[in-house]
Order: C-alpha cells, then sequence, then structure tokens
C-alpha cells in the first residue's frame, strides 16, 4: 500500500511540474473570499467530521471554527497541493481491514487499531503527521492546541478565528486519535491563494 502510494504521488508529482502553479489557485479565484466557516465537529452521531470539509480563503483571510460536540482537539498542518482527502485516509486505520496501515502497535495489539502508530503523509510523498503510539494518559497526538496552548480539549461552542498569512493548502484535523484515525476520519483542508498574484508561493 505504502509502496504503490508512492509511486503514484512521485508519477502526479512530475506531472505537476509541467502545470504552473498559478493554475492551482486560478481555480479559487473566481469568486475570491476572505473568510470562510467551518464546523468541527459535525455531522450524525459519532459527530466526528467538519462540514464544511474544504474552504477556500483568500491570503490574510480568516477561517472561522465553531467547535461541536466534545473532546475535539484542532491542529492545521501544511500539505502539498495536490493533496485530496484520499491521500491521507490511505494512511490511517483501514475499516476494510484492520491489519493494514499502521506502522507500530500499541502495547497488547495484534492488530491496528485507533491506539496504533500511523505515518501520514501528503500527496506528494512528504511525512505531514506521526501519531505515535497511545499511551494510557493520553487520548490525543500529544501536541497542544494550536488555537490556545491548552492540552484540554475545546468546549463545545467554543470559537476559533485563525488567520492564514502564507498560501498553498492545509490540512485540519483533530488531534483526538479516536476521532481522525478511525473512520469517518475527522479532517479537512482549507486552500490559502493569492487572487493578486496567481504565482504567489
Amino acid at each position: 500500500m505504502k509502496n504503490l502510494k508512492s509511486i503514484v504521488a512521485s508519477t502526479l508529482f512530475t506531472a505537476a511540474l509541467a502545470v504552473p502553479m498559478a493554475s492551482w489557485a486560478a481555480n479559487f479565484c473566481a469568486a475570491p473570499t476572505s473568510t470562510a466557516s467551518v464546523t468541527f465537529g459535525a455531522g450524525p452521531a459519532p459527530s466526528h467530521q467538519l462540514d464544511p470539509e474544504e474552504v477556500t480563503i483568500t491570503k490574510g483571510g480568516t477561517v472561522t471554527i465553531t467547535v461541536a460536540g466534545g473532546g475535539h482537539f484542532i491542529s492545521i498542518y501544511p500539505v502539498s497541493r495536490n493533496t485530496t482527502r484520499m491521500d491521507i485516509e490511505m494512511d490511517l486505520l483501514d475499516p476494510l481491514d484492520s491489519s493494514k496501515n499502521c506502522v507500530e502497535f500499541a502495547p497488547g495489539e495484534t492488530a491496528c487499531t485507533a491506539n496504533s502508530r500511523y505515518l501520514v503523509t501528503d500527496g506528494s510523498g512528504k511525512l505531514v503527521l506521526d501519531t505515535g503510539v497511545n499511551t494510557a494518559n493520553a487520548n490525543d497526538f500529544n501536541r497542544v492546541n494550536f488555537a490556545s496552548g491548552a492540552t484540554t480539549a475545546l468546549a463545545a461552542g467554543s470559537v476559533i478565528n485563525n488567520k492564514f498569512f502564507k498560501t498553498g493548502r492545509y490540512m485540519i484535523v483533530c488531534d483526538n486519535r479516536g476521532h481522525s484515525i478511525p473512520t469517518p476520519f475527522m479532517f479537512g483542508f482549507v486552500n490559502v491563494v493569492n487572487c493578486d498574484n496567481l504565482n504567489d508561493e
């Protein structure tokens, strides 16, 4: 699975080099907007989804994240512009085969679970997230919440405003491994574009 993904990612990356990066941004600039809103914890039970799963804003704009439900931690990671949802899901717990995708079992495990270690790569094969193995004392990825610096989960109803000053594509994910590693995989994307300069990296 990993080898196949690497080959496909390499092929797509090579092909992408022939296409000006400006075309990526141009796709989003028909109706540019400086703000977007995301509900973090939407959907039917277990409510571990983002709504919408992808938003686009202009450089320097703000994404407003409203937390629904409980137990959520929020982190944001830059990913390659060709990264798809499938690229991320392929590195998480396979709902059809629990023996796949993890690279290290948690103590006492004999197959992959949400407690296992996963190496999440983007569409170009770059490592984005190393979940580590879950311990008895932590149910997150051992990272602090990006917004408040707190190690406790955000309360339902919390509103986070996050500005993006650099163009590119970003993954926004719940660091509670029980929410993001198994289906429905609690993550989404933010695209940040400079519609006044489509060649802005």
